[in-house]
């Protein structure tokens, strides 16, 4: 799909009719989220847990408000052909990897231990 030329360019939507793009499926499992009554994601481990009364005990701090910079706009976008490719190139796509079956990872667990697991697993690959 990196080819040009409309061969690639239909490869290219082929993949995009396929596939759910990487926020489409994170908002999609936080929604089930949302619609249950638990954020618990058994997934991520607690290490806070023996260690939460003396939390809870400790002084809280006032932190200042965090000012975001201003995003990067596109320069010379005139048309929705070059505005889009602007785009991607100051905010490539990110696409899945999948290492793990969904029959291994969804089941009785909530949607988004999957997403989080293979999140576990891309951040370990990409430290090392």
């Amino acid at each position: 799909p990196k080819e040009g030329g409309a061969e690639g360019e239909e490869r290219m939507e082929e993949e995009d009719e396929a596939e759910e793009d990487f926020i489409e499926e994170l908002w999609g499992r936080v929604s089930v989220l949302h619609e249950g009554s638990s954020w618990t994601v058994a997934a991520v481990p607690r290490v806070r847990a023996p260690f939460e009364g003396k939390l809870n005990r400790a002084v809280t701090h006032v932190l200042p408000t965090l000012n975001l910079p201003t995003p990067p706009q596109p320069q010379d976008a005139d048309t929705p052909v070059k505005m889009k490719a602007a785009l991607l190139v100051l905010y490539p796509p990110r696409g899945r990897l999948r290492v793990l079956a969904a029959k291994q990872t969804e089941g009785d667990r909530a949607p988004i231990e999957r997403f989080v697991i293979e999140e576990y697993v891309q951040d370990v690959l990409a430290f090392w």
